[in-house]
């Protein structure tokens, strides 16, 4: 018992340990930090307060049905143009109907709201080695000798993109198709412009240019199966469309 006692008064110091209980002062502190958290609660919940706008899902839904009944489709014009091909003016004629006709079987009834529908039309343009162009369609949007076959050669794809925007405008769906003797590559720019290189005969031109106009730029992604090449995704509008999204996104899904 006396051994309790003295251990007790070890861990006790009388010099330190208090001997009133806590009085008003403890009270009036407790009492502040106490008001202080109170009065300030609100403002804490209203910053980090999430404000939710009512949706309009009425109008939602009377859009869609819309879209559904009635969709939007944009007029669209493509433009082939071929470099150091020889033809005359039928054989120009003939290949811009091939191309017209392949995309139609390409495109089907699988019709993406937003994009060209079947109201489109196809305009080509035949430039020999000496610079002579034969046209079909409205072939306003380039300019003979605006870009040399021989640049494909020797400069680089974005120096391409670069040079073709300034020949064809980026006002219309354009594929330069240039007749090599390489592996047939296929790339698509920024400006909704393309260009075809390689051994590429009339039906293989026809297959290209169609494969690009619809897989491309009609429904902005391409499918497996086709010619290996540069990418990247074009809206209707002719903008370059990159987003979170799109990066881990199947091209068949891309929305515009």
């Amino acid at each position: 018992m006396d051994s309790t006692k003295e251990e007790a008064e070890l861990l006790f110091d009388p010099k330190t340990m208090r001997k009133t209980r806590p009085g008003l002062k403890r009270l009036i502190l407790i009492t502040s930090v106490l008001f202080s958290f109170i009065s300030g609660l609100p403002f804490l919940l209203k910053s980090i307060e999430i404000y939710r706008s009512p949706l309009p899902f009425r109008e939602i839904h009377d859009l869609s049905e819309r879209i559904e009944l009635d969709s939007l489709y944009i007029p669209c014009r493509f433009q082939v143009v071929a470099l150091g091909f020889d033809g005359n003016e039928s054989v120009v004629e003939k290949l811009g109907f091939e191309v017209l006709e392949k995309m139609r079987e390409l495109n089907g009834n699988d019709l993406v709201c937003g994009g060209c529908g079947s109201n489109y039309t196809v305009s080509v343009t035949v430039e020999n080695e000496g610079g002579n162009c034969v046209s079909y369609g409205d072939t306003g949007f380039w300019r003979c000798g605006a870009v040399d076959a021989f640049e494909f050669g020797k400069s680089d794809d974005d120096e391409l993109d670069e040079l073709l925007v300034k020949g064809l405008g980026g006002k219309v769906y354009s594929v330069v198709v240039v007749n090599r003797d390489e592996e047939v590559r296929v790339v698509v720019g920024k400006y909704r412009h393309a260009w075809v290189t390689g051994r590429v005969g009339e039906m293989n031109v026809v297959d290209n240019v169609a494969s690009v106009f619809v897989k491309f730029f009609m429904k902005g992604g391409k499918e497996e199966g086709m010619a290996q090449g540069e990418f990247m995704p074009v809206g209707a509008d002719g903008k370059v469309v990159l987003s979170f999204s799109l990066l881990n996104a199947d091209p068949q899904d891309w929305i515009y």
